[in-house]
């Protein structure tokens, strides 16, 4: 399995690498602007290579395991996602059209695949919340790819460690994970600042449509000394994506602006704001992101107050941010 991943990893970073040059050929670029921290014009769309190798590398894994889903129309609705990413990329699609097929493809899955129970006792509650988890996901990767680097690092990161859990967990989706982990480690090289190109919408909503939906296959409590708490894990190891979309939607409506329309009120450009360099910024997003991670390992392990005291300390951490952010912005 190790060569398959390297394989993986290395075969991302030359499709990538191809896809960059075809781009620049065909016109299909971000150029900079106003709420863009890039000064000149790159390849976006680069997510067309996570959906080739993704897909590809996973019919040969659907061989040789038994995911206990139903695997094909999870990649069709990965797929229809990839697909109406790339349109925007190349098109620049109205964002209710995005939306209009988020939720189609949210609402299939929940019907046909699977759905976030949480122990609640009514279905259609369980179905909104699931349809929220994943169009809210896959939008928050779609937000973080504001800067070299951020949505496929954070990716990378998230997935190791939702992969260690589900190991832990003996459930087998953790090769989906690892496998796009060793995607992101192949075209990251591309991406990191300076980068060459940008994933576009087709690969950060391709990215959240697989962390977001595997994300709620995996059962969380089998091996848990909690009954309950456990469900909570998918929100702490992606609490920094959550973090950005929440507080970017707070900052615009406090200031009565657009929820749809982008600026430079992300998780970071306030560490930029504040005077962390491009790289030094993206590298505390990384290390925060790890940091609240970690903690969800032990959440399978410990008791109530355990468990309270990891949840106290994800929530700290991210409050005493927002301080240290407000402070700084108004220094």
């Amino acid at each position: 399995m190790v060569i398959f991943y390297v394989a993986v990893t290395f075969i991302e970073f030359v499709l990538a690498g191809l896809y960059t040059k075809i781009a620049l050929k065909k016109g299909i670029v971000d150029h900079p602007g106003e709420r863009k921290m890039h000064e000149h014009s790159k390849p976006r769309g680069a997510g067309v290579s996570f959906f080739l190798v993704y897909a590809a590398a996973f019919l040969y894994l659907t061989r040789g395991h038994d995911f206990n889903f139903n695997y094909k129309l999870w990649l069709i609705l990965g797929f229809v996602i990839f697909l109406v990413g790339f349109l925007d990329d190349i098109l620049n699609l109205p964002a209710g059209v995005k939306l209009i097929v988020q939720i189609a493809v949210a609402v299939i899955f929940t019907l046909y695949i699977g759905k976030a129970t949480l122990f609640l006792k009514y279905k259609w509650l369980q179905m909104i919340i699931s349809v929220a988890w994943i169009i809210g996901i896959m939008n928050s990767f779609n937000l973080l790819d504001n800067m070299d680097g951020l949505s496929g690092g954070i990716s990378l990161i998230v997935c190791l460690i939702f992969a260690f859990i589900n190991f832990q967990l003996r459930n087998e989706i953790y090769l989906l994970y690892l496998l796009l982990a060793f995607i992101m480690a192949g075209f990251l090289p591309h991406n990191f600042y300076p980068s060459q190109c940008f994933m576009g919408d087709s690969g950060s909503l391709f990215i959240g449509f697989v962390i977001s939906t595997l994300s709620m296959i995996g059962v969380y409590t089998e091996f848990s000394l909690l009954k309950h708490l456990p469900v909570l894990i998918p929100v702490i190891v992606l609490s920094v994506p959550l973090y950005d979309t929440l507080s970017v939607i707070y900052i615009r409506i406090k200031n009565k602006k657009p929820i749809f329309v982008g600026d430079k009120n992300h998780f970071s450009h306030r560490l930029f704001d504040l005077g962390l360099s491009h790289k030094d910024s993206v590298l505390f997003i990384y290390l925060v992101t790890l940091s609240t991670g970690i903690g969800s390992f032990l959440l399978l392990r410990v008791n109530w107050l355990g468990a309270l005291v990891i949840l106290a300390q994800v929530l700290i951490l991210f409050v005493l941010l927002s301080i240290l952010i407000k402070t700084g912005r108004k220094k």
